[in-house]
């Protein structure tokens, strides 16, 4: 859904009773990856993360992140972070963009290879199996991923809440593409701790988790919503045209819906918390707007 990866190396050291969990997260500072590397923070991962710009890490990435200026297209980089944590447990990839995600999962999975104890995490799409351009790539990466021989955890998501910035706001307006079907938003934050659930436990391996929330809206509710909290004023919602990079997007949002089936996802993980104004209170105290 975005044009951004984010992977994760996840390594289980164990000193007598205490386990420490260590993580290497390639392209950390996307706008998933980011809120997976703060939660993991958060919650006492040793966390250093492979980053194509040092700067932008450094601004957007908890202060405790151990930062390696390397790139996701290049499998000597991965293949030598791989081999720098001797007790790596797991490999996380975000979405990628178009047909080049295959590429970015078969590099993943080449680093890999000589580890077949590591487990392959991959955020894939809610409508792996329909018959879109997008479908048809996250259907070939989990393909991929199923038939390499590791563990693998597939998330298969729907749309996150932290699109909104991508809808223009400006003189008091919010701009929406016509026509697009109702979604069950949810937050990157969620899923974070969903992540952060999964990688360290051995029992939650080789399943496919649908990433959605409850409560289905219209974009426009969403856009208009996430506006009115970051500027404190009322926000009227007008239609546009799609920009060249988002027209298969909008034909895609125009075309396929989605159903509730995350009851599983609710019951391993717990359900979604942060709301709309959650999300957009977040981003502001973030500096991601």
């Amino acid at each position: 859904l975005f044009p951004i990866v984010s992977i994760l190396l996840s390594s289980i050291l164990r000193t007598g009773e205490k386990n420490m969990s260590v993580v290497l997260i390639v392209g950390g500072t996307g706008l998933l990856g980011r809120w997976t590397t703060r939660q993991l923070v958060a919650d006492g991962y040793e966390v250093h993360a492979v980053v194509r710009n040092i700067e932008k890490a450094l601004k957007v990435l908890p202060s405790s992140t151990h930062l390696i200026e390397g790139s996701l297209e290049d499998r000597d980089c991965l293949r030598k972070a791989v081999d720098s944590l001797p007790k790596l447990s797991l490999v996380h990839q975000s979405a990628g963009n178009g047909e080049e995600e295959i590429g970015m999962t078969s590099s993943l999975l080449s680093a890999i290879e000589h580890r077949k104890d590591v487990v392959f995490s991959k955020i894939s799409s809610f409508n792996v199996s329909a018959d879109t351009n997008d479908g048809r790539v996250k259907k070939k990466c989990e393909d991929l991923i199923t038939a390499s021989g590791h563990p693998y955890l597939l998330w298969r998501s729907g749309w996150f809440t932290e699109v909104a910035p991508m809808f223009k706001f400006e003189n008091g307006k919010g701009y929406c593409w016509k026509d697009l079907i109702h979604r069950s938003f949810i937050s990157a934050s969620d899923l974070a701790i969903w992540h952060s659930k999964a990688f360290n436990n051995p029992v939650i391996r080789n399943k496919a988790f649908y990433v959605q929330n409850e409560e289905v809206q219209s974009f426009e509710s969403m856009i208009q919503k996430f506006h009115e909290t970051t500027t404190g004023s009322p926000v009227q919602i007008e239609y546009t045209e799609p920009p060249n990079w988002g027209i298969d997007m909008a034909a895609m949002m125009r075309k396929v819906g989605e159903e509730f089936i995350a009851q599983e996802s609710f019951d391993t993980f717990g359900k979604p918390k942060y709301t709309v104004e959650d999300v957009a209170k977040r981003m502001k105290e973030y500096g991601d707007l």
